[in-house]
């Protein structure tokens, strides 16, 4: 989506390898393992994330909608044993977007109390 998007135009980030896949960037840019410091400088500001978000939640609707039962018994990931399929990752993708929200709703807690 950031380069579908040229966010990484608008954010500064240089997508690596040729084929231009995210998966190509380093680490760092993907939003993995960064330290405390390097969120304070996030490269995405609001303009550019707010965009993002619309686009990923457009096609995560439009993904979801159109799979069948048999689809998630898909091997999408053979790095691991036994291979992962597509109904263990999505179920990986729910239980961390949950973690996720669970923090932002800590964080707006603490917030509101101030």
């Amino acid at each position: 989506m950031w380069l579908t998007l040229r966010l990484t135009d608008k954010s500064g980030l240089k997508a690596g390898g040729s084929s231009g896949s995210v998966s190509r960037l380093p680490q760092v840019t993907r939003g993995t393992g960064r330290a405390a410091t390097r969120w304070r400088r996030s490269p995405c500001p609001r303009e550019s994330c707010s965009p993002l978000h619309d686009e990923v939640y457009r096609n995560t609707v439009d993904f979801v909608a159109k799979l069948q039962d048999e689809d998630l018994d898909r091997v999408v990931d053979t790095r691991f044993v036994p291979p992962v399929t597509l109904g263990v990752r999505l179920g990986s993708v729910i239980a961390d977007d949950l973690q996720h929200a669970g923090q932002a709703a800590y964080v707006r807690g603490i917030v509101l109390r101030r």
